[in-house]
């Protein structure tokens, strides 16, 4: 996969979608692990 290109602060950290859930099971299936994303202005 493409990673984004790596931070130089916090605020420049974005996770792609793929990396916010789990594999996929059995049923093909995923579920959603990030629970909450603060977001950029959170950190201020």
């Amino acid at each position: 996969p493409e990673y984004p290109p790596e931070p130089t602060s916090l605020a420049d950290i974005t996770l792609p979608d793929f990396l916010t859930v789990t594999l996929e099971g059995e049923n093909g299936e995923t579920k959603p692990f990030l629970i909450y994303d603060s977001g950029v202005d959170d950190l201020k």
